[in-house]
């Protein structure tokens, strides 16, 4: 039977060190992030206030919270975090952070920008109430990418599309021309009409009462 031995150990061996591995049939599941946390408790303030609801939303530094200071006068409450940061609007480190804003009796929700390591698109996609909102404001301040369109899309699909107004910020640095070619570029690229789409600058003022049109008319 010595000729076994050899046959006998590499069995032996082999069921030891798979017993290591994880199982391929055996599914592994991840705990949520605490960003997605906060994304569920997002749902559930929603679900039980009766006002009407306004989501901001767009990349990092593409200006939402600036957008959300001009076109309140100020006013809105907590104010809207301004900073030149990744993450000025951080949702992935604190448990009880807030996740509303009021302003005359009406709920703004300032989304922290999209597609960074502390807020990947991909939880946004899976675990964010598109429709918990009646209205939506998404914010462009350069370049379409791709985590742009895959937001779009989702928002077109969940939400009601006759209600979303997509902004380009930072339209004082555009020139005549540029502006045209700016709007005809995003209308394609989303997929809507040119009037749906306000460019606006929150240094000058460009653009502000189109939209506070739009949202409080």
């Amino acid at each position: 039977m010595w000729w076994l031995e050899p046959t006998v150990s590499r069995r032996v061996g082999k069921l030891f060190f798979g017993s290591l591995l994880p199982s391929a049939a055996t599914p592994t599941t991840s705990k949520p992030s605490l960003l997605e946390d906060n994304l569920v408790r997002l749902a559930r303030e929603l679900a039980v206030d009766r006002r009407r609801h306004t989501l901001v939303i767009g990349q990092p530094g593409s200006g939402k919270s600036s957008l959300l200071k001009n076109i309140t006068e100020d006013q809105i409450r907590p104010r809207p975090v301004i900073g030149i940061e990744t993450d000025a609007t951080n949702w992935s480190l604190d448990r009880n952070c807030n996740l509303l804003s009021i302003f005359d009796n009406e709920v703004f929700v300032d989304a922290p920008g999209f597609d960074t390591l502390s807020h990947p698109v991909k939880s946004y996609l899976d675990k964010f109430p598109w429709r918990s909102f009646s209205r939506y404001v998404f914010v462009l301040s350069g370049k379409i990418r791709d985590a742009d369109e895959a937001v779009f899309t989702v928002l077109k699909s969940r939400g009601d599309a006759a209600q979303i107004t997509v902004v380009r910020s930072k339209s004082d640095a555009l020139t005549k021309a540029a502006r045209d070619d700016v709007a005809a570029d995003i209308a394609t690229t989303l997929g809507i009409r040119k009037r749906e789409l306000v460019l606006l600058s929150s240094r000058t003022g460009d653009g502000i009462e189109k939209l506070r049109a739009r949202l409080f008319d």
